[in-house]
């Protein structure tokens, strides 16, 4: 396995090589900046790239932008908490970069050792990832949706109760779900949910990025919010988040961080929750790319109680073990790539009786 570690900083380069030096199989090289980085992907050709985002001569961006197009190779990029840090690598995640890891502290950080197991283990899944530079555009062989019919005035309540769609999403999602949610059109009957596993300051950036491009509003999730049909909601990162009735109403409510779940936002206990207080009668339940199988389980239960559950298909994934998980609970799941299952959620959604009742029998 070929490593090029991409990093103007000689602390930072020395730090990651010391940490990969150990992976089976491991041959790592190393270059100072983009120039260098891009004469090594063509003449040593790296099976996996970590790539720092602020250098001289070319940046980051600048330097992923060529990979992708010269020649596709699966990248992480290493990049900062801020905010500016966290817009820089959603922009990198949509360009094609496979993940991201998150330094603990500024620029050079001297406590990166303390993230050698998920450096490592990102390094070793990316490796087997689909390389796919983003394309928002939807297919060119896909029918479009009949148009969009402006919600009227006073019938909201009476939309809402026809349920809640919930996606789950990790590794390679932001591209995925704005493909999917492209497709949603302003009638959507149902509130719409995404679960990212993100730090709280990339769930920000995804919110707003997708309330500039979509036709449908986006709201990230910081506090209790009522959920109203026709709008999509971005778990809030760095905790939990379950959803509830109150008073006829959906409201979904950030909750601390349950040690029970292995990744966060949950995507197993958002959908349990919602299983538990709208039955899977009112649940439309969407798994696309990412590592693990956070939320396999739950949505399974959703089909076998006859809840509409849906998957992206895995060869359209950048990592396929979330999609695979589920798919292997439930065989029967219907699956298809990004910008399908949109449509299907707005005929599916469009398919549910005009109520849906709430809570547990």
């Amino acid at each position: 396995m070929k490593i090029l570690v991409v990093d103007d900083s000689a602390l930072m380069r020395h730090t990651i090589t010391d940490i990969l030096s150990d992976l089976p199989g491991a041959e790592i090289q190393t270059s100072r900046d983009g120039v260098d980085a891009l004469h090594k992907l063509n003449s040593w050709q790296p099976d996996v790239i970590t790539l720092d985002m602020n250098m001289p001569n070319m940046d980051g961006m600048t330097c992923l932008s060529h990979i992708m197009s010269e020649r596709p190779t699966p990248v992480i990029v290493i990049s900062s908490l801020t905010e500016e840090g966290a817009l820089v690598t959603l922009e990198a995640l949509y360009l094609g970069a496979v993940d991201y890891v998150c330094k603990p502290g500024g620029t050079v950080c001297n406590g990166l050792h303390e993230l050698e197991h998920t450096i490592k283990s990102k390094v070793l899944n990316a490796v087997t990832s689909k390389v796919t530079p983003t394309s928002i555009d939807a297919s060119p062989h896909s029918e479009p949706l009949p148009p969009a019919k402006p919600v009227k005035p006073g019938t909201a309540a009476m939309v809402n109760r026809r349920g809640l769609t919930i996606i789950g999403v990790s590794t390679g999602g932001p591209g995925c779900v704005e493909r999917l949610a492209r497709q949603i059109p302003t009638d959507y009957p149902q509130p719409v949910i995404v679960c990212q596993h993100m730090p709280e300051s990339f769930t920000e950036a995804f919110a707003k990025r997708l309330d500039k491009v979509l036709d449908i509003p986006v709201h990230e999730i910081s506090g209790a919010t009522e959920l109203k049909a026709g709008q999509l909601y971005i778990c809030k990162g760095d905790r939990d988040c379950i959803v509830t009735e109150r008073n006829g109403k959906i409201v979904a409510l950030p909750t601390p961080l349950d040690n029970r779940f292995t990744w966060h936002p949950s995507v197993a206990k958002l959908v349990e929750s919602a299983h538990r207080s709208l039955r899977a009668d009112g649940l439309i339940c969407v798994m696309m790319t990412g590592l693990g199988d956070d939320g396999a389980e739950e949505m399974a239960k959703v089909a076998q109680d006859r809840g509409i559950v849906l998957a992206q298909e895995p060869h359209s994934c950048v990592v396929d073990s979330m999609p695979k998980s589920l798919i292997k609970r439930c065989p029967s799941v219907t699956t298809a790539p990004p910008e399908e299952l949109g449509r299907l959620l707005y005929h599916r959604a469009k398919s549910f009786p005009s109520e849906v009742s709430y809570g547990v029998n």
